[in-house]
């Protein structure tokens, strides 16, 4: 796929590279802003990000392990890194927030007290769900 010359600029300059890296990151999908990101966690090779990216696994995902290097360079496999990664991922969408409401009353009625607890996915909060009791 050919890319224009302002594409190309805009690449490079987000990976901090020469345009042929750039020209391999545009081809395989990725925009500047997340092509910069996987470069700042340590990836390299242009078609294992890509893996990476279709695996679900983010820039951020992969800077947490510390393993990007070890990915990028052939020496962790796809499904190590899952594995280094699946306890944080569950950490995060297993978030529960308590928050309580307590009377100034230093006798407050039975029903004077309520708490509130929030669970949700902290990838966006679309399973968020609130239980009063």
């Amino acid at each position: 796929m050919k890319r224009s010359a302002q594409d190309l600029t805009a690449m490079a300059a987000a990976i901090g590279s020469h345009e042929a890296a750039a020209r391999q990151w545009l081809d395989e999908g990725f925009s500047p802003g997340d092509a910069a990101a996987y470069v700042a966690a340590g990836c390299f090779d242009v078609p294992r990000t890509a893996e990476l990216r279709q695996a679900g696994i983010s820039a951020l995902d992969i800077a947490r392990t510390g393993h990007a290097w070890d990915y990028c360079s052939g020496s962790l496999t796809l499904a190590e890194i899952r594995r280094v990664i699946a306890p944080v991922l569950e950490a995060e969408t297993a978030l529960l927030w308590e928050v309580g409401h307590f009377s100034a009353d230093p006798a407050p009625a039975p029903r004077a007290s309520a708490s509130l607890r929030w669970q949700g996915d902290a990838a966006g909060g679309e399973r968020v769900r609130h239980k009063a009791s």
